[in-house]
């Protein structure tokens, strides 16, 4: 009896995603099958990639999987143990995944997937070593990159988004964003390493995490998280950014409860947060702005792509500059001078500055500042607590937190374009929460552990559907 593989990333024509494409971590895009496979508890997969330059055959070694089990998550480290007893193996580029060379812009391949018993040789099915003569192939196309495509610059996945305790649905705060080549983790409660998982995004790449202050909601799931790092080698460098007293806590989990004197197996560098820009590249830049809540040393996170001006080519070409290093130096903001002696300063060919996207966390709030105010204003998106309604204000202000009311009356005063509410507090419902909210500012939505949205400057959220 046959069976079949689906991946999004690689139905018939579709364009693969452009976090999937040549990366240099030759990550793979969730993997599921229409099927399981019957009578066997473990498999190989092998992957072929037919219309490479060289035929190129990349594995899995899978154990212990249950009958319903359907998906292989994306972007595995080799020898990883998933919470549900099934453990990866190894594939020639030293990562689990498929891959192959870098496509050009348009360029089809076909994948065919075979999956064969574990004793199979990992380059190729042995007589007798494939199970169910089963296979799926589809053709994809190379998608272009960001900037050509015009995909959202931003992404965020909300992992947990419980008010102080866990719920049934709901885990504790953590949120992870995406940028570029940046993966971000706001707040780790208890829990967060398997909401980690269980989302499908995995721990590549997440070697940032950002606290906004020193709860044990926010803080404690650092331990479990660090300790898996080390034993998996899934980071060989972790920063952990926080305020001076949010730290200290951090290093009494760490190394007092954790390490308790020992080495750690990764290397752990600890931030002390203050206001203002803390990290930046050509494109793009972090900051931390202050927050009142209880406790010192409070903060809020912004993400921002850096004002860009575009290049105008209809001067350009009017000026007589060539396509080429010329038009590049211009871009760079450098004057050239052209075969016929001419300057050509870049304000000549370019546009006027054009804001970036902007996203916002704001952590647990009790009274939003003036100063908070300003580093928000005009955010794509603001992502705002909403521990409780209106009709507790009181119960609000003395534990340190916004209504609904409240954080939409915020997002309104600082011109934000998109409001997801997240801390929730189990006792409410999650609609009178949204109507409180939307009664204000019309439009703001709560968000669910592993809703998954894009942000493109002054335009609607768009949710991914997985």
């Amino acid at each position: 009896m046959d069976f079949q593989l689906r991946s999004k990333a690689f139905s018939d024509g579709e364009l693969i995603p452009v976090k999937h494409t040549c990366d240099g971590e030759n990550l793979s895009p969730p993997l599921e099958w229409t099927e399981p496979p019957r009578l066997t508890a473990s498999l190989v997969l092998i992957c072929d990639d037919s219309d490479a330059p060289a035929t190129l055959q990349t594995h899995w070694l899978m154990y212990n999987i249950s009958p319903d089990y359907r998906l292989f998550p994306e972007g595995m480290h080799k020898e990883e143990v998933l919470p549900w007893g099934c453990a990866q193996g190894c594939n020639a580029f030293g990562e689990i995944g498929y891959g192959g060379p870098c496509l050009d812009i348009g360029q089809q391949h076909h994948y065919v997937f075979l999956s064969a018993h574990p004793a199979a040789h990992p380059g190729r099915c042995e007589p007798g070593g494939v199970l169910l003569a089963g296979r799926q192939s589809g053709a994809f196309c190379a998608a272009p990159t960001t900037k050509q495509s015009g995909s959202p610059v931003f992404e965020i996945v909300f992992l947990g988004t419980s008010a102080s305790a866990p719920s049934i649905h709901r885990g504790l705060s953590a949120q992870m964003v995406l940028y570029n080549e940046y993966r971000f983790l706001v707040d780790c409660g208890e829990g967060t390493q398997r909401q980690i998982l269980r989302s499908g995004m995995g721990f590549r790449r997440l070697d940032k995490i950002l606290l906004t202050h020193g709860h044990l909601d926010h803080i404690l799931g650092l331990g479990g998280l660090i300790s898996t790092y080390a034993r998996w080698e899934a980071a060989q460098r972790i920063e952990i950014w926080g305020g001076r007293w949010t730290l200290d806590r951090v290093r009494d989990l760490i190394f007092g409860v954790v390490l308790r004197g020992a080495k750690p197996a990764v290397e752990i560098e600890l931030y002390d947060v203050k206001p203002g820009v803390l990290m930046e590249d050509d494109t793009f830049q972090l900051s931390a702005f202050p927050v009142e809540h209880r406790g010192p040393d409070c903060y809020g996170y912004c993400f921002e792509q850096k004002s860009r001006r575009p290049f105008l080519n209809d001067r350009a070409e009017a000026l007589g500059v060539p396509p080429g290093p010329e038009r590049r130096d211009l871009v760079r903001g450098e004057a050239i001078r052209l075969a016929d002696g001419r300057v050509i300063e870049p304000d000549e060919v370019l546009g006027d500055p054009v804001p970036g996207v902007k996203l916002c966390v704001t952590g647990d709030v009790a009274q939003p500042s003036s100063e908070m105010i300003e580093a928000i204003r005009g955010a794509d998106l603001l992502v705002c607590e909403a521990t409780y309604l209106d009709y507790e204000a009181d119960l609000a202000q003395r534990f340190g937190h916004m209504t609904a009311r409240q954080a939409g009356a915020l997002a309104k005063d600082a011109d934000i374009n998109n409001l997801l509410l997240t801390h929730i507090s189990r006792r409410y419902r999650e609609r009178e929460v949204q109507e409180e909210a939307d009664l204000v500012f019309p439009g703001a939505r709560v968000v669910r552990d592993f809703d998954h949205y894009r942000i493109r400057r002054q335009q609607p959220l768009e949710k991914v559907e997985e």
